[in-house]
C-alpha cells in the first residue's frame, strides 16, 4: 500500500528527532523506536536519528508532567 508522501512522488530522506523527558532514561530504547519507525514507514533504521534529553528540571517537563518532542522530517 502506497502512503501519501508516494501517491506524491515524494520519499522520507531522512527524520531527525529528540525527545525531552525527565524519567525514564531513554537511551535503553531508542534502539527499538529507531527499529519499529523504521518497518512503519519502510525506511532505513540509517535513515533515523533520535535523541533524548532533559529539560534539566525546568517547566512542566522538567516537573514530570509533560514529554516534549521535536522532529524534522526531509522529504525530496
Amino acid at each position: 500500500m502506497k502512503n501519501i508522501l508516494q501517491e506524491q512522488g515524494w520519499q522520507i530522506s531522512n527524520i531527525d528527532a529528540t525527545i525531552i523527558v525527565e524519567e525514564p532514561r531513554l537511551a535503553s530504547y531508542i534502539t527499538r523506536m529507531k527499529q519499529q519507525i523504521s518497518q512503519t514507514l519502510d525506511i532505513s533504521k540509517n535513515k533515523i536519528s533520535i535523541k533524548a534529553s532533559t529539560s534539566d528540571r525546568l517547566g512542566i517537563v522538567g516537573q514530570g508532567d509533560a514529554v516534549a518532542a521535536v522532529a524534522i522530517v526531509m522529504v525530496g
